[in-house]
């Protein structure tokens, strides 16, 4: 196979490529989280993975906008994003980290 027939072969089936690329990701990221929540429990690395989501979103914030939060956001923007955040982030991911402490990543 020469460099040419590769290319053809990873640019017909690149889609594929990144698929697999994402289910790997995100089994590995099961099995850490499986790993982290026996050992420090399912609320504390919730609240651990948050904190540490705040800070880089700020910092990206930041770079990219000159703020850390976005100031321009209305006061009903505000509202239905900490609904959401609070819905999906704070219980959704919690049940998720308590069910790979008591099932495992693999039926979790």
């Amino acid at each position: 196979m020469n460099l040419n027939t590769i290319s053809l072969i990873v640019q017909s089936h690149l889609g594929e490529i990144i698929s697999l690329g994402v289910a790997v990701s995100w089994t590995i990221t099961a099995l850490c989280f499986e790993f982290a929540g026996k050992r420090i429990g399912a609320l504390s690395l919730n609240i651990i993975r948050l904190l540490m989501a705040i800070a880089m979103l700020g910092v990206t914030l930041l770079v990219f906008t000159g703020n850390a939060v976005p100031l321009d956001a209305g006061r009903e923007a505000w509202f239905w994003l900490a609904i959401s955040g609070f819905i999906g982030y704070v219980l959704g991911d919690y049940c998720l980290f308590n069910s790979y402490v008591l099932i495992g990543s693999r039926f979790g």
